[in-house]
Order: C-alpha cells, then sequence, then structure tokens
C-alpha cells in the first residue's frame, strides 16, 4: 500500500525549478515497510518499557518522526508507559547530575518537541538554555564535530530559538570548496538539515544550499544507495528537508535502496553489529520525515473551554511512577483508570493493592499526611532523602490529578 507520494513542482526557497505536472518525478513510501520497522522497535524494549543504553530518548524521537501519531494510539497503552519511561530516565540523569553530552541534550530536546513536551520547563529544567551555553563551547571533548554541532543547532530551531550568526557561520565554514565535509557525506547531512530548518536566517544564501544539494546529490551511487542504511537515510532526510529538486537525484531509488537494507525481522544494520541504533537513525527515512519538527504535528492546548462543575467521565487514566535516582532501589510505572477526582492518596492506596511494589507508609502533620516509606525505601531526615511528589505544590490528600496527568514520586536528597 503506497502511502506517501512527494512531488515538486516548483521549489523558490533554494532553486527555481518547474516541470509540467505530467513530466513530474515521484517518490513513494510504502506503509507497510516503515510499520514492519515500527513493530520491530516496539519488540526491543526491556520490562520498564524504554530501551537499553539510554536509547529510549532516541527511540522515541525515531518512532515520532516517522509516524506523528505513534504516542497518541489510544490503542496502544505500552507506547504511554514508554514516553513515561523516557521522562524518569530523563529526569533521573538530571537529578543525579550526570554528565550529558551537547549531542545528548539535542536528543532530548528534540525527543521532548516531537512527544509534545516543552523543553524550556521539564520538571523545571531549561533543555534549550543548557544547548544554547554548550553551543558557546564548541569546540571540547565530546562536541567536536560539525555533525554534533548540527544536531545541536537543529534542536536549536525546533525548539524556536533564535540562533547567533556567528554560529551558524560556523558550520558554513566548515564546508570545503568542493561541497564536502571532514567526515564525509552523514556530516553535509546533518549539517544540510540545520540550514534548512535555520534558512530564514539572512546568514544562510541559496548557494549555501545548493552547494550542500550539489555535494549530496553527486554522491548517490548505481544503485541508488549513498552508502549504508545510515548514511543513505540521512542523505534522504537531508535532500527531503532541502526540497532537493529530483532531477538533482534518484529519490525513489534511494528509497527502494534503503528498504532493501532492511531485515526480514524490520531492522537495519545486523551486518554491522548495531541493529538498534542503525535502526533508529535510518527508520525515519523510510517514511519520508526528517529532523526538522512540524509545529502543527502537536495539538494546540484547549484554552478556551468552560470548567464543569459535574464531571464529564466517571473514570480518568494516570501514570503513577516511583523512582529512586539515589540508591536505584526502584524505577517502576503503572498505568492506572480511577474515579474522577481521585487524590494522590486514592491513587497511591490503588496502585498498592494492584502490585505490591508500590506499597507506602504515610505520618500525619501540621501540614497534613506525608510519605515516609514508599516502594520500601524510606525517608531519612539525617540523611535530607526524602520521597517529593513532582509538580505539586499541595499535599496528598488535596492534589485531585486530572485525566492523562503523570503522577511521580522521586527520591530526592535536600
Amino acid at each position: 500500500m503506497w502511502k506517501v507520494v512527494l512531488t515538486i513542482i516548483c521549489v523558490t526557497a533554494t532553486v527555481r525549478l518547474c516541470w509540467a505536472k505530467s513530466d513530474l518525478p515521484t517518490c513513494a513510501f510504502d506503509e507497510g515497510v516503515y510499520l514492519k520497522t515500527i513493530a520491530w522497535m516496539e519488540s526491543q524494549r526491556h520490562a520498564e518499557w524504554g530501551w537499553e543504553k539510554g536509547f529510549t530518548p532516541r527511540a522515541i524521537l525515531a518512532l515520532q518522526m516517522v509516524n506523528s501519531s505513534w504516542l497518541h494510539e489510544e490503542s496502544d497503552l505500552t507506547r504511554q508507559l514508554s514516553l513515561k519511561q523516557m521522562n524518569i530516565e530523563i529526569l533521573s540523569g538530571q537529578l543525579q547530575n550526570k554528565t550529558i553530552t551537547p549531542v545528548q541534550l539535542a536528543y532530548i530536546t528534540n525527543a521532548l518537541i516531537f512527544s509534545c513536551q516543552d523543553p524550556r520547563d521539564f520538571h523545571g529544567v531549561n533543555f534549550v538554555d543548557k544547548l544554547v551555553n554548550a553551543l558557546a563551547l564548541y569546540p571540547n571533548e565530546g562536541f567536536s564535530n560539525l555533525f554534533q554541532y548540527g544536531m545541536v543547532l537543529l534542536a536549536l530551531c525546533n525548539s524556536n530559538e533564535p540562533v547567533d550568526e556567528e554560529y551558524i557561520s560556523t558550520l558554513l565554514e566548515g564546508q570545503r570548496k568542493d561541497g564536502s565535509y571532514m567526515f564525509g557525506s552523514d556530516e553535509a547531512s546533518m549539517a544540510l538539515m540545520a540550514l534548512a530548518c535555520l534558512q530564514d536566517n539572512q546568514t544562510i544564501t541559496t548557494s549555501n544550499i545548493q552547494s550542500h544539494i550539489n555535494y549530496l546529490a553527486q554522491g548517490q551511487r548505481e544503485d541508488g544507495s549513498f552508502g549504508n542504511e545510515i548514511s543513505t537515510a540521512l542523505n534522504i532526510m537531508a535532500l527531503i528537508a532541502a526540497k532537493a529538486p529530483f532531477n538533482k537525484w534518484n529519490c525513489q531509488s534511494a528509497v527502494t535502496a534503503l528498504q532493501n537494507m532492511l531485515h526480514p525481522d524490520g531492522s537495519f544494520g545486523k551486518d554491522l553489529g548495531i541493529p538498534l541504533f542503525a535502526t533508529i537513525e535510518a527508520m525515519s527515512a523510510l517514511n519520508g520525515q526528517t529532523y526538522i519538527h512540524d509545529n502543527t504535528a502537536c495539538p494546540e492546548p484547549d484554552i478556551g473551554t468552560t470548567i464543569s462543575t459535574t464531571p464529564s467521565v466517571e473514570n480518568i487514566t494516570v501514570t503513577y511512577s516511583v523512582l529512586d535516582p539515589i540508591g536505584h532501589h526502584v524505577n517502576a510505572s503503572i498505568y492506572l483508570s480511577v474515579p474522577a477526582n481521585s487524590t494522590v492518596y486514592d491513587i497511591m492506596v490503588y496502585a498498592a493493592e494492584l502490585d505490591s511494589t508500590f506499597r507506602f507508609e504515610t505520618k500525619e502533620a501540621s501540614f497534613g499526611r506525608y510519605v515516609t516509606e514508599l516502594a520500601g525505601v524510606n525517608f531519612d531526615a539525617a540523611k535530607g532523602t526524602y520521597w517529593i511528589l513532582a509538580d505539586s505544590h499541595v499535599g496528598i490528600d488535596a492534589n485531585r490529578p486530572e485525566d492523562g496527568d503523570d503522577v511521580m514520586w522521586i527520591f530526592t536528597q535536600f
């Protein structure tokens, strides 16, 4: 079943080329192929619904890139659990002050954006500010090539953050006279996607875009590929992002070549020994998507709705999570359907009834009830370690989550 067909009649942002419609080249993407890849990616999740080796943000980014409604499929609630696991992993890294490289920050920022979350206020963390600060320190250890640099620029562009001309100039100055980059077409591809996203900046000219297109296009091989599956996917995404005219490159041949590299189980890269990494990097190109975010993909918040005093639904759904980033004794989540108007305390009781992992103890104080033990982990006033309810300024008997909310307990040291 052919789902997506790209046609370029006239491109004015980079170079103006028009054809008669009957002679127009096309580029089609097979829905069955990328759905097979999505199924393989989902099969690689671990027991907590994330992915190994810190790949959860990158995996969710890739899945949302290839299918922007992946997280919103109501028939599969495990996808929401994957999103929750991603948030837990990101927040855990922040609480533990783990070293995060600029390119990891960029992937996290893009993953938050593509999952319709705010990278400027993720549980109080501003990842956009962190990216801006990192950019000013380029180059340094762990942030030393223009592939990484281009990814950071892309994340800032997707965040609608203004980028100074000097930073764009650094990227442009990395291109050699023949159009190439030190690390070849992969680096040039990421640079081109960043430039395509930022092309409203006056520093970027039509000639800049065109020189990147020409360099990438001339690297297409007779079989339609641009090298291995990762390089081929990056080249496809970059040329699509830049709206490269199809008389410059053979899009359909490139997509077919990428599909031919797919293994029968829906993965890429087994011959490279990195199937998860390769599949994450390659899968988005199977649907003609790129790292440039479509701002219309996330629903606008409904701020004009009148609040009714009568609940519109009998039950609500919430995700309940418990995270211990200090001792690593627990990292658990559960998806619950509870009566509307339930308090956090009600939700805790219900979760503990369903799963003993969530058992807890509380004590009464002048300010209300507080948690002394949760999931077998006790608070310790002498050490300054406490269970904190994220994003809450009221007690557990007064906090009443709404439909779709996250209820997250984090063991924190002050």
